[in-house]
């Protein structure tokens, strides 16, 4: 697999130099995460045979470089050979992707509006429709395409529609998009049921990179309910007109579709003929559009009442808190429009909030003050327990362990069960011993003593310390060119140990311990010890360095706290990510 020969043009690709590249295998060519497909290609590539490929180059530096590379076996100086030929394919791939990235894009917001969006040649025969004219027109997509025009539009809207395409051919500036003179038209159509419906129609003209025109795209929205209701709200205008100029607050009437019918004054600064016509989601600003919606959502479907809190923004750029009121008006048993009221509450919210605000701060306080207490108790009991413990629990055990070791001693041709039991015994005794250690290490922790520290050989150290189950497997992820530490090695190897055994013990069915170090940004060292185990909620990451905070049935809650405890001695600190059931990170934030 070593190479025979090379172009100036791959050296100066890939960074080598033409002896460096003589000297190289073919597979060092490729990523390291590729080798196994490349063996595979290489050993089955067959005799006389061209096969193409796309495997990404790998640069001296590591950059990959996509490329398409075509492979054949034959014979070079008298001996077979392989050949291959790479063109580099970055540009093609990243115009791909913007393409798949583009029509991702548009089938995002074409399968996600209400409108129907269509597209017709010009011959008039649709070639798409969005996946709403289901909803607005009650056909499927595929019966919807093999309609011709006639069969949805009446025959006084499609007059209509060829006048005023005609009149745009004659007159076609390839600068024009809107077919016709004016941006929508409102056409009558027919819905699967046969039904008749009243839609307001856009039509905009798509084109060639020559401009001249190859189609017709066209957006549709229903405006049936409007048409009917602006015909009744005619007959009370008056009425209501009167109603309202001799009201307090601001009375606006709505339309189904939020439009500004009539009012008695506007909310705010503007005209009462600027008014109206607006939307209702003119006035309020886009935070409060989905309340707005929800609310109006909820007088047309239930016809009662309902109310809601928005702001207003005036000319001069002050904002109003409003509460608004709805009502909705009904013609035979139907809402057909709705009422707002709404009144300025600018300083009674201002003074709830004040009220809110000072409860709030208050009660945390309190929170914090009764947290604060039970860690001081806890932290009070540990110091205590481990000013006993040497003389206390220190001393019986190294007597229980001496006693084993005589025992063991004596009992040379013993039966097995009495060396098991004397195995047993020595088990529950380092065990022990540990948690003596562990609780000494975090009541009375010794200060750093710093040193240069290697911190590969660190890893190296604290995986030998670390009992390794089946089903475990262990990768290692070292950037190469990590700086020297300015820290204590034994510290360091602890906080290491107790992030492997934390992580071991969340995979009791098996999984993956990756320890990765790197320099993540100038002057920070990052060590990130990662499982595939059960994970945590964020309820448990809250109390994850809490001294005697477990939620395993091993140990005593004091690994991950002593971890914390030696990282802070050393001006760094541990971030945790995890999600229940998909693992956790532990990342050591240490500077360099």
């Amino acid at each position: 697999g070593r190479v025979l020969h090379c172009n100036p043009e791959l050296t100066r690709c890939l960074g080598y130099t033409a002896e460096e590249m003589l000297q190289m295998n073919i597979t060092e060519l490729f990523s390291t995460d590729c080798k196994d497909e490349i063996m595979e290609i290489l050993v089955n590539i067959p005799k006389g045979r061209l096969t193409e490929n796309r495997i990404p180059l790998q640069t001296k530096s590591g950059h990959l470089i996509p490329v398409d590379t075509k492979l054949s076996v034959g014979s070079w100086n008298g001996a077979e050979a392989l050949f291959g030929v790479s063109r580099d394919v970055t540009e093609r791939t990243r115009v791909e992707e913007e393409l798949r990235e583009s029509q991702h894009r548009f089938h995002i917001l074409t399968d996600n509006v209400k409108d129907v969006i269509w597209v017709v040649d010009m011959n008039f025969q649709f070639i798409y429709f969005s996946s709403s004219v289901k909803e607005m027109f009650g056909y499927t997509v595929e019966e919807a395409l093999a309609k011709s025009i006639d069969e949805i539009m009446t025959e006084e809207s499609i007059e209509t529609i060829a006048k005023e395409y005609a009149e745009a051919l004659a007159t076609d500036n390839p600068e024009t998009t809107i077919v016709g003179s004016d941006p929508s038209i409102e056409v009558e159509m027919f819905h699967k049921d046969g039904s008749r419906m009243w839609v307001d129609l856009s039509r905009s003209f798509l084109r060639n990179n020559d401009g001249s025109p190859n189609g017709i795209m066209g957006v549709a929205r229903n405006i049936s309910s409007r048409k009917r209701v602006e015909a009744a709200l005619q007959e009370s205008e008056a009425k209501l007109r009167l109603i309202g100029e001799n009201t307090p607050g601001h009375l606006v009437l709505h339309s189904p579709s939020g439009e500004v019918l009539a009012c008695n004054r506007p909310p705010s600064d503007m005209a009462v003929e600027e008014f109206i016509g607006k939307s209702i989601y003119d006035m309020n600003p886009p935070r409060y559009h989905d309340v707005v919606a929800a609310s109006f959502k909820r007088v047309f479907e239930t016809g009662e009442s309902d109310v809601y809190y928005t702001e207003y923004e005036h000319k001069d750029g002050h904002i109003v808190s409003v509460e608004v009121r709805l009502g909705a008006i009904k013609k035979d048993g139907k809402v057909v429009s709705i009422l707002t009221s709404s009144y300025d509450i600018t300083e009674q919210k201002r003074s709830r909030e004040e009220l809110e605000r000072l409860v709030e701060e208050r009660t945390k306080e309190l929170e914090n003050a009764q947290e604060q207490l039970v860690k001081s108790e806890r932290f009070a009991v540990l110091g205590q327990l481990s000013g006993g413990i040497a003389h206390e629990i220190r001393n019986p055990l190294g007597t229980i362990k001496n006693s084993v070791y005589y025992l063991r001693m004596q009992s040379d041709d013993s039966p097995h069960e009495i060396t098991g039991t004397l195995d047993i015994l020595d088990s529950a005794i380092g065990s022990a011993e540990s948690i003596v250690k562990s609780l000494l290490e975090y009541a009375q922790p010794d200060s750093p003593i710093l040193k240069k520290t290697n911190i590969n050989d660190i890893i190296d150290s604290s995986l030998s310390h670390v009992e390794i189950p089946e089903g475990i497997i262990v990768s290692k992820m070292i950037d190469s060119k990590l700086p020297v530490l300015i820290a204590d090695p034994i510290q360091l190897e602890t906080v290491i140990i107790n992030l492997c055994v934390n992580a071991i013990q969340a995979m009791e069915d098996g999984g993956t311990l990756t320890i990765k170090a790197e320099v993540a940004e100038p002057g920070w060292l990052e060590i990130s010890v990662i499982d595939t185990g059960t994970g945590m909620d964020e309820e448990t990451r809250e109390h994850l360095f809490e001294p005697l905070y477990t939620t395993k049935a091993k140990g005593i809650g004091l690994g991950l706290p002593i971890a914390n405890l030696y990282t802070k001695a050393h001006g760094g600190s541990i971030e945790v990510r995890s999600t229940l059931g998909k693992g956790a990170t532990f990342i050591v934030k240490l500077p360099s």
